[in-house]
């Protein structure tokens, strides 16, 4: 679901001007994965239940699910035959969750591949509209699209055959560092940098 409609984006943005709701319906996605890739993660639904597996290397005792923040965890599993039957359900005393990630409590992971299965849910919980989604998303999203509405217009100005060219593909979309800061509290930073 896009983060942000043209219509939400025109009323933030005051703009009344229908000769660009193709524009803006075409730099919506693009700057919503923009935003994705330069957070290292979607920014879902809570409504919706989640599966994953991680591999177990009998040490670790945290696992980083990829959607968060975590709304609640319905079951963690750690079995290294992979059929994740009730023996194998870790108790809900044993492991705790954050806002990003499952912890043990006491205890590691087994080793093994695919080993633990995570069942919860986890993102923001928005109405079906996405009217509830956070404001600081939507503020970045309508600075990112605005930001790079003017650069599309500013090439325009100087080659007229930019109205010829393919956006999805000719253009690339740029986060802006103001974008960037309000994004900086919630981006997942590669491991390793």
């Amino acid at each position: 679901m896009a983060y942000i409609s043209a219509a939400e984006y025109k009323a933030a943005m005051d703009v009344s001007d229908s000769g660009k709701d193709t524009q803006i319906g075409v730099m919506i996605p693009l700057v919503q994965s923009a935003i994705e890739q330069h957070c290292s993660r979607k920014f879902e639904d809570g409504a919706t239940s989640r599966t994953e597996y991680f591999d177990g290397d009998g040490i670790i005792d945290t696992i980083w699910p990829t959607y968060y923040p975590i709304v609640s965890v319905t079951s963690l599993h750690d079995d290294t035959d992979r059929g994740y039957g009730s023996g194998y359900l870790v108790d809900t005393d044993d492991y705790l969750f954050y806002d990003s990630r499952v912890e043990l409590d006491g205890i590691v992971f087994n080793k093994g591949k695919k080993n633990i299965k995570l069942v919860y849910v986890a993102g923001y919980v928005c109405s079906g509209d996405g009217e509830n989604r956070p404001g600081w998303l939507k503020l970045a999203m309508y600075k990112a699209v605005g930001w790079n509405m003017q650069r599309i217009e500013k090439q325009a100005m100087r080659s007229q055959s930019i109205a010829d060219k393919n956006l999805s593909t000719e253009f690339i979309v740029e986060l802006p560092k103001e974008v960037r800061q309000i994004l900086a509290p919630v981006r997942r930073w590669p491991l390793g940098v």
